[in-house]
């Protein structure tokens, strides 16, 4: 009887090793590629749309750029927009400034996760001689709410709070927002205005005017 019992046991658990095993294969598993570099490259006018790779580290893509006056973030902890639970909040600009808003998609070219937001520095120039502090957020693409008050995809215009920040995978795509407060003498003038971000060792300068 105790043997029967034993092999019953020795059964279920090469099963359950089994299971484990194909649910492990299931996942992206990176097993070679290319050393990362540790050479870092400044570009000092990227465009929209146009992707500039860093070898062996990343890819950055601009994906746009706006000026706006408000900005939806989940709470921490949350992945979905629900207005009846209160899980999300939004930050406004004030009447006197409004936020300029860069949007950038990194894929993660090294063979390690990379957190992209890590030591990240955005500050915004106006005229060559204004400075004025940026902030930076994370999208998470997977959260999957659709928010169809407003008709559109939660997921991809919803910012995560900074506590949920988290790597991207090796050959996996971060979505990312950089933006600056700015007031509106600035945001309305002529004169030359530029981001400058600093992320993960490489200098980005993007000209919102020249």
């Amino acid at each position: 009887m105790k043997r029967v019992f034993w092999k019953t046991c020795l059964t279920a658990l090469l099963a359950l090793l089994c299971l484990t095993a194909v649910a492990e294969e299931m996942e992206v598993q990176i097993i070679a590629g290319p050393e990362a570099e540790a050479a870092t490259v400044s570009m000092d006018d990227i465009q929209i749309g146009a992707p500039i790779e860093v070898a062996d580290n990343c890819i950055f893509t601009p994906t746009s750029y706006e000026v706006v006056d408000s900005l939806d973030t989940y709470k921490e902890g949350q992945t979905h927009a629900d207005y009846n639970a209160n899980n999300w909040t939004t930050y406004n600009s004030g009447n006197e400034a409004e936020y300029a808003l860069l949007r950038m998609d990194i894929l993660n070219l090294r063979l390690s996760p990379v957190d992209f937001l890590e030591q990240a520095e955005i500050k915004v120039i106006s005229d060559d001689k204004y400075e004025f502090a940026g902030w930076c957020y994370q999208y998470n693409y997977d959260n999957t709410f659709y928010d169809t008050e407003r008709t559109l995809d939660a997921n991809t215009q919803f910012v995560i709070s900074p506590a949920d920040q988290f790597a991207i995978s090796p050959m996996y795509t971060g979505h990312y927002a950089f933006g600056c407060t700015l007031p509106n003498s600035v945001i309305g003038a002529d004169t030359p205005l530029r981001m400058e971000i600093k992320v993960a060792g490489n200098e980005l300068t993007y000209n919102i005017r020249k």
